[in-house]
């Protein structure tokens, strides 16, 4: 099988060698002739990586408009950081992310089998995805303020008014016990190649990091009001847990984190500016996270648990309440 390397500098194929020996085999592409050369390929290609370094406004949505192209997922080379956020790639419909902190040794034929079964949404939306329903129609939308779409995602997404988004609270139990065993400089890495993995685990679904700090955070989802694949991203990601802890040594240090979906309206800002920002979701969201949730456990509200694909129903278990709101929690798979 055939995987492509497009960039108009031929020593970003450095970045591969642990692909050398392997069944694959290397094709280097200028970035230009990539269409040309991924047609001629035909069904021998696997993947394509695309160097997007100097591009910019215009050529970069036109490189977005070739990758759209071609019959195989591909992934984004992005050496010199061109993307504030990764997650940018993927709302773009990449399937792999190479920023530029990606080490070398992590882009093997692992990451390109991860990568192949990458599952896209379309850039920032809340699309359906496969084994994702729609809600019951017999079971309403339990939202205690009116649902405002903001499935369209983050480019139609205005400051300063209210919308329904998804909720992900997300935290590294015991951080501080954790820093003290450590050390600042592992912690640092650690809080790093968490919030990283968390980004990844939750691209493909339009995720946006909103609030992160001391080793955890909020993330906010685009919702549609039908169904909610952020569940099913947020599954991968719980029982995959001992997959990417192996996978990258930062996270190999035996920690656990507690995570929790919700779903309701705030008003939006941008991240780094929700410093005054207060609504009823968020105080709920938060005195879940800090005063309910116990350690190495992954809770759905209510709102959320409306929205668990019935084939996976009886992976959730009561969990009781909190303020007034039911709470779910995933059971420990034996």
């Amino acid at each position: 099988m055939t995987i492509i390397i497009s960039s108009d500098d031929p020593r970003v194929l450095k970045l591969f060698s642990a692909f050398e020996g392997k069944k694959q085999t290397l094709l280097y592409v200028k970035r230009a002739d990539l269409a040309k050369v991924a047609k001629e390929a035909g069904s021998d290609l696997e993947f394509a990586w695309f160097d997007i370094a100097d591009l910019e406004g215009r050529k970069l949505k036109a490189a977005f408009k070739t990758l759209s192209t071609i019959s195989v997922r591909w992934g984004i080379i992005d050496r010199k950081g061109i993307f504030n956020d990764a997650a940018e790639a993927f709302w773009a419909g990449a399937a792999d992310y190479l920023g530029p902190r990606t080490d070398a040794s992590s882009i093997n034929p692992l990451r390109l089998k991860k990568a192949l079964a990458w599952k896209k949404a379309g850039a920032g939306s809340a699309a359906q995805r496969p084994g994702e329903g729609d809600m019951d129609s017999n079971n309403p939308l339990p939202l205690r303020a009116g649902f405002i779409d903001s499935s369209r995602g983050w480019t139609s997404i205005k400051e300063g008014q209210e919308y329904t988004f998804t909720f992900v609270y997300i935290q590294i139990d015991k951080a501080d016990k954790l820093l003290h065993t450590i050390g600042e400089t592992r912690a640092a890495s650690l809080d790093q190649e968490f919030r990283r993995m968390i980004e990844h685990s939750f691209a493909a679904s339009g995720g946006l990091v909103w609030m992160w700090r001391d080793y955890g955070g909020l993330l906010l989802l685009p919702f549609n009001g039908k169904n909610c694949p952020v569940i099913l991203d947020a599954l991968r990601l719980w029982i995959n847990r001992p997959i990417h802890f192996a996978d990258n040594a930062a996270l190999s240090i035996g920690f656990t984190f507690r995570m929790a979906i919700h779903i309701g309206n705030t008003v939006y800002k941008r991240p780094g500016q929700t410093g005054n920002l207060t609504s009823d979701t968020l105080n709920s969201i938060f005195h879940i996270g800090y005063k309910f949730m116990k350690n190495d456990t992954f809770y759905l509200t209510e709102e959320a648990a409306a929205f668990v694909p019935r084939e996976i129903s009886d992976l959730f278990v009561e969990a009781g309440s909190y303020e007034a709101r039911k709470i779910k929690r995933m059971r420990a798979l034996q």
